[in-house]
């Protein structure tokens, strides 16, 4: 997602760590956005990747690092940190754990945005979190590949009681640990996110339909009380959502409208090369046509004050 664009040579030499640390949190402040909410849950594909990696090739790197030793004490050091039973355990837990947390960040990704799952991806991603915990497959994993006969056999690591009821603690308080950051980072947006597939035109019902009038009223009263924080007096808030409420009932038609004329490749989910869903789709037409829905605002104000910025603000 484009945020802004700055110059990270105009006050240094050098496009380092540090420079580009900076740089990142001059736009974050600059738009408004909490760097404390940047620094969280993190579960991008290179981090599994990585983790891979080292599950897949742990024999071949530490055989690599013990060649390497006599002559090269970066190579020593290294070894003697990983080639411990905690270093290889954390890295079969994190093997199990990764692809669950990675699986809810893909649910915030361009194109796989899908308002009305957000809640039951969070929840499937907990459920399969508790799960490892439930079975400690992972342990089990932990006891099994470094036993004889074992994935990682021929490093000679042996895990003791004390060991695996170490990790055993470990594997149960990360899991607690992101559950917690989860539910912080969700608990409170989540009936917004979801109130956002109202505007999905795929799911507007059509005009003969009994629920037709009032469909989308409850979620966009959910969408009223969330942004209309600002306005300060009971009579301000009132009238905000008769305006807003009034804004609805007329876009639900052009949502209508919508969803006959939506782009057969979007409606049927199959993405653009844009990676462009109904909802989306359907809200940047209220965008790019905001001189002829001037009277839709309100409703255009919502996208620009949270869809654009839900994959960061839920994901920082």
């Amino acid at each position: 997602m484009f945020l802004d664009n700055i110059n990270v040579l105009k006050n240094s030499s050098s496009a380092d760590a540090e420079t580009l640390y900076k740089c990142i949190k001059e736009v974050l402040t600059r738009n408004n956005l909490d760097l404390k909410k940047c620094t969280s849950l993190v579960t991008d594909g290179a981090s599994v990747m990585s983790v891979k990696s080292v599950y897949d090739e742990f024999v071949a790197i530490t055989q690599t690092l013990r060649n390497l030793k006599e002559k090269d004490p970066t190579a020593d050091g290294l070894l003697s940190k990983m080639n411990t039973v905690k270093f290889l355990g954390v890295i079969i837990i994190l093997h199990h754990v990764l692809p669950k947390l990675a699986s809810l960040s893909k649910a915030f990704q361009q194109g796989n945005i899908n308002f009305s799952s957000i809640a039951s991806s969070i929840n499937f991603t907990t459920d399969a979190l508790d799960d490892l915990v439930k079975t400690q497959e992972p342990i089990h994993e932990i006891e099994k590949e470094m036993k004889e006969g074992g994935r990682y056999e021929s490093v000679e690591l042996t895990p003791t009681p004390h060991q695996l009821e170490e990790l055993k603690n470990l594997l149960e308080k990360y899991v607690r640990a992101l559950k917690e950051n989860i539910d912080s980072r969700f608990s409170n947006v989540l009936p917004v996110l979801t109130a956002f597939d109202v505007f999905n035109p795929m799911l507007v019902p059509e005009r003969d339909a009994l629920y037709f009038k009032n469909y989308g009223v409850d979620k966009i009263e959910t969408l009223v009380d969330h942004f209309s924080i600002a306005h300060q007096t009971e009579e301000d808030r009132k009238d905000y959502r008769d305006e807003v409420i009034a804004s609805w009932g007329l876009f639900k038609y052009e949502l209508l409208k919508y969803k006959h004329t939506i782009p057969k490749e979007i409606s049927e989910g199959a993405m653009s090369m844009t990676g462009t869903t109904p909802t989306q789709w359907a809200l940047q037409q209220l965008l790019v046509n905001k001189a002829s829905y001037h009277s839709f605002s309100h409703l255009l104000c919502f996208y620009r004050n949270f869809y654009v910025n839900a994959r960061l603000q839920c994901m920082a």
